[in-house]
């Protein structure tokens, strides 16, 4: 499977496998073009994975209280969207 989608993608996209226990990257992960937001239990090997194979530096983070970044905010290059219980004081300190 893994192989068919480096078949499947152009050259300059990377695939890695990461054997983490929170599998579901989707919820632990938000990222743009230079910066990703992790769960704060994620291993250390996969935040490196994340940090090279997306080039962008990696910061452990809550949002509203909740270690599922990637449940709770999205963003890109020009902004981003964060749950209704976000402080202030974290909204100034994610921007």
């Amino acid at each position: 499977e893994l192989q068919h989608l480096r078949n499947s993608l152009p050259d300059g996209v990377v695939i890695q496998r990461v054997e983490e226990r929170l599998s579901a990257l989707g919820n632990v992960i938000s990222s743009n073009d230079n910066v990703a937001l992790v769960h704060t239990d994620l291993d250390r090997e996969t935040e490196d994975i994340v940090a090279d194979v997306l080039g962008v530096e990696v910061f452990r983070q809550t949002i509203a209280g909740n270690a599922l970044v990637g449940s709770y905010c999205r963003f890109s290059n020009q902004g981003g969207m964060v749950h209704p219980r976000t402080s202030v004081e974290d909204m100034e300190e994610l921007s």
